[in-house]
């Protein structure tokens, strides 16, 4: 619905819930979920999906609002809401409140952003509602409708430099920007660190840093030295987080093998949801249903399986994504597809039949039920998850030694939860679990106590 007065716009999301086809008011920055100009709502046959990847790595020195909300892509328009409260800023957009308070300190900002990929409504069959439309523009409710929406990321790292009296600013903002610029032209080696001689880690030791990111990480680096950033962002490469039907996307990996988890937590005629989102509007006074039981998803108990499964999925992820013409996928389902059941449900595709597949957590941690000289047996505990896709179990040793590393020992040929491991050095040992499965291997479990 664009118009000489209301051109095309390009708008941060800054996490706010864009769906194609949803009408947007640029006046008051606002979406209109409530209000459709369509016959029906939109389905996959009028979207049509782009890949991109691609990434940026970009240094900036800069601390004003004006500058930062334009590394976030902030138009002046937004940047009002975001002054006036409008907006709750999360993730990265919280850079937005983190500002230098003295001139004793030298910031740099790096940015690094990534693409996945582009969805947009093709128009291709859709039908407009006149009368809808025309009730639009004569009431002015809405200037734009979302076409496109690009799905990717931000993370950006503020690195402080705090300087003492007898320092020459100019030379360590120039020292510092040199080694910094590495980042841009990404001289990283394979294994994430990055290639910098021993002047530029001193120099980095001097460097706090926080973290602003659309991504998760395992931990907030306080030092550049703790960035460990290159490998978090592979590590998204490893799964396939789909806004797409998965219909679609198997076509494209039928030849290959699929671990799909689906997210299945919301209903598709939520009706205490969509009353929620009108209250926090202001559109309606009160909840029509606030004597209805709710059967809420995100109680404790059901919240901690849902995240447990998450988990496991991706930890099983990461252990597995070098596996041949295998892919791992995310995708979101309606409850109403799983018999109102609020959860996650784990699928194995493998010539596009799909079984039921738990992912096994870790075995327990191995105990020596006999030993001799030469001779341990070992006994553990099955994964309290998943136990029934186990096929067999691989045992890892190490000795107790200086600069002794875990090793592959043998393989079970079955499922069984013990082993007799013959041929034993003379020296004292500890022993871990790991299991396999058609798809991979589990996470290992606990080390044994040191035995021998």
């Amino acid at each position: 619905m664009c118009t000489k007065n209301n051109p095309s716009l390009n708008i941060a999301a800054l996490g706010r819930p864009f769906q194609l086809g949803m009408l947007y008011d640029y006046r008051s920055d606002k979406l209109i979920p409530d209000i459709s100009v369509w016959e029906s709502d939109p389905s996959s046959q009028h979207i049509s999906w782009q890949p991109l990847s691609w990434k940026k790595c970009e240094l900036y020195m800069t601390d004003t609002f004006t500058e930062k909300a334009d590394l976030l892509n902030i138009d002046n328009n937004l940047k009002l809401s975001v002054l006036a409260n409008l907006v709750k800023l999360s993730r990265s957009e919280k850079l937005i409140d983190d500002r230098n308070q003295t001139n004793h300190v030298l910031r740099f900002i790096l940015k690094y952003s990534v693409t996945k990929n582009l969805h947009a409504l093709t128009m291709t069959n859709m039908k407009i509602r006149d009368s809808k439309y025309r009730e639009v523009l004569d009431q002015k409710i809405a200037t734009h409708i979302v076409t496109d929406i690009v799905y990717g990321g931000d993370i950006f790292f503020v690195l402080d430099r705090t300087l003492s009296n007898d320092e020459d600013r100019t030379d360590i903002e120039n020292r510092i920007k040199q080694f910094l610029i590495k980042f841009e032209t990404f001289q990283v080696l394979d294994n994430g660190t990055l290639n910098w001689n021993y002047h530029e880690k001193e120099l980095a030791q001097t460097l706090r840093c926080q973290y602003y990111g659309d991504f998760p990480t395992d931990s907030n680096p306080r030092t550049f030295e703790e960035i460990d950033f290159m490998n978090d962002l592979r590590k998204q490469d490893n799964i396939r987080q789909l806004a797409r039907p998965f219909a679609e996307v198997q076509k494209n990996y039928a030849s290959q093998s699929i671990l799909r988890l689906i997210i299945h937590v919301t209903a598709k005629n939520d009706l205490f949801l969509k009353e929620i989102l009108q209250c926090l509007d202001g559109n309606i006074k009160e909840l029509t249903h606030q004597y209805t039981t709710q059967d809420f998803w995100f109680n404790d108990d059901n919240l901690s399986l849902i995240m447990n499964r998450i988990r496991l999925f991706i930890k099983f992820a990461e252990l597995n994504n070098s596996q041949p013409n295998f892919e791992f996928i995310v995708n979101e389902e309606y409850a109403d597809e799983f018999q109102m059941n609020k959860g996650v449900t784990c699928l194995l595709y493998e010539n596009s039949v799909a079984t039921n597949f738990e992912i096994p957590s870790k075995p327990g941690r191995p105990i020596a039920t006999k030993v001799s000289d030469c001779n341990v047996t070992l006994h553990w505990a099955k994964p309290i998850y998943g136990s029934q896709h186990i096929q067999h179990y691989k045992i890892y040793s190490k000795c107790i030694m200086p600069n002794s590393k875990w090793k592959l020992l043998l393989s079970t040929t079955d499922a069984k939860t013990s082993v007799n491991i013959p041929h034993l050095r003379k020296r004292k040992y500890q022993f871990k679990i790991q299991g396999t499965t058609l798809v991979g291997d589990t996470i290992e479990s606990d080390a044994s106590d040191i035995i021998g």
